[in-house]
């Protein structure tokens, strides 16, 4: 389905609710540090057993949008398919 990012940004002005959750990514050297696999395990079981939702990765709860690193999240990856994760 194709997003419609003006719709998308509406949404994320007006913050987080039942369908929209905003997940920063942060990393700790090479490696992911959040959002915890556990946590956005939760938050997806959680759309999954409601109504549907987005989570949205690489925006602050503030509504910061924090671009995402594509070379760390590609090393990131790597490592954990080195550790058998």
């Amino acid at each position: 389905m194709p997003i419609d990012f003006a719709d998308l940004w509406r949404q994320i002005e007006l913050g987080e609710d039942s369908e929209l959750e905003l997940k920063e990514v942060r990393f700790r050297a090479q490696r992911v540090d959040a959002p915890r696999r556990d946590s956005l395990a939760d938050e997806l079981a959680a759309f999954a057993n409601a109504n549907g939702g987005r989570v949205v990765l690489g925006v602050t709860d503030d509504r910061v949008p924090k671009p995402l690193d594509a070379a760390k999240l590609a090393a990131g990856i790597g490592d954990r398919k080195a550790d058998g994760q």
